[in-house]
């Protein structure tokens, strides 16, 4: 793995011992006035296809934006996580899979100004297109965008790369994991969690469910509360399985939206706010993730939470559409956060006013 870097070993001690470790890891450095011009990277760093690592993304304002990392580790080595802290919530570590599932493949990644990232994923059943994602760190939050992006070089006919072969309704989809957020993930944090051991399944609901919500009528709403449905079918395992008794996964569709009939892992339970979210293991803090075009959320396996977007506007060509997903990290105050989603994305309490019948 080569990483281009800004730096002088003669500066400073600090330069030493950051290329002292680079070089233990079995990475070769370049000083960047001596580094190719390449595409899709920063000025100080290079991301090597094959190669295992977690750079650190140049912070501005470090104790009022949020930090991020961009991290492949061997055992998922075809995608990318990029790890972000939120400096109002002491000991939160999200990690967000960029991306679950084999919708796309990771590219590249460089850095913006302001410490913002972008990330290029190619789809993999039509390699001429490209994934664009754009993490921009705010106070309190972190925003995601994605569009989409026609790779002209990536054929020479380029005329027959169409992004309009891209199924609308499949957004890359992201995995929000606390699992190394202190003070957020299930305890004791060694216990396994997708685990069909009774003792596991209920802790898991007991400490990771039962501290995740959603917005219904009746305000914030912790989803052990919920209506939940039958998930054994969907995962292959039996009814009477633990992870089923009660159902350890969930999706929620908004009262907007109609339920699928005969859908499993669907929540009878609709939300009037399209947002999920969990609060720490005190009840000081929270962490919730909010789209306005939002398919539907879902609460998952491995102390996560998915935020299910669509492509829009839907009467746009395939390069005019985007999605934007925003992550919130704050102090648990359900109004303030209400308050701070609706500046954010105006006109979103009015999904509420667009009730259809359950089915």
């Amino acid at each position: 793995m080569i990483i281009h870097l800004n730096w002088d070993p003669g500066k400073s001690a600090y330069s030493t011992v950051l290329c002292s470790l680079f070089l233990l890891l079995g990475c070769k450095l370049v000083p960047a006035e001596q580094a190719p011009a390449e595409p899709h990277t920063a000025p100080h760093w290079n991301i090597d296809r094959d190669g295992i690592f977690e750079i650190v993304v140049r912070n501005p304002d470090p104790g009022l934006l949020s930090s991020m990392s961009v991290r492949r580790l061997p055992e998922s080595d075809f995608c990318v996580y990029v790890s972000m802290t939120f400096p109002a919530v002491a000991g939160l570590v999200v990690d967000a899979w960029c991306f679950e599932g084999e919708l796309v493949t990771f590219h590249s990644a460089r850095e913006l100004d302001g410490g913002s990232l972008e990330l290029r994923h190619r789809f993999n059943k039509n390699p001429g297109v490209l994934h664009v994602t754009t993490l921009t760190p705010e106070y309190g939050a972190m925003n995601f965008t994605g569009r989409l992006e026609i790779d002209l070089n990536h054929s020479a006919n380029a005329s027959a790369v169409n992004a309009d072969d891209i199924h609308f309704t499949e957004a890359p989809n992201i995995c929000f994991q606390v699992r190394r957020g202190a003070g957020f993930q299930s305890a004791p944090e060694s216990t396994p969690r997708c685990s069909p051991v009774p003792e596991h399944a209920g802790n898991y609901w007991e400490n990771f469910v039962s501290r995740c919500f959603i917005f219904t009528d009746e305000g914030m709403t912790f989803l052990h509360e919920t209506q939940r449905t039958d998930t054994a079918r969907d995962h292959g395992f039996p009814a009477d399985d633990p992870r089923n008794n009660p159902p350890a996964v969930q999706r929620y569709y908004g009262v907007w939206q109609k339920i699928p009939p005969g859908e499993g892992t669907s929540s009878l339970t609709r939300h009037n706010l399209p947002m999920i979210g969990t609060i720490s293991r005190d009840g000081k803090y929270l962490l919730a993730g909010v789209d306005n075009q939002t398919r539907f959320v879902s609460q998952a396996w491995l102390d996560c939470f998915h935020i299910y977007t669509k492509w829009a506007p839907e009467d746009q060509p395939a390069p005019g559409r985007n999605w934007r997903i925003r992550l919130y990290g704050m102090e648990n105050d359900p109004q303030a956060l209400l308050t701070r989603v609706n500046r954010d994305f105006p006109g979103i309490d009015e999904l509420d006013d667009q009730r259809v019948p359950i089915h």
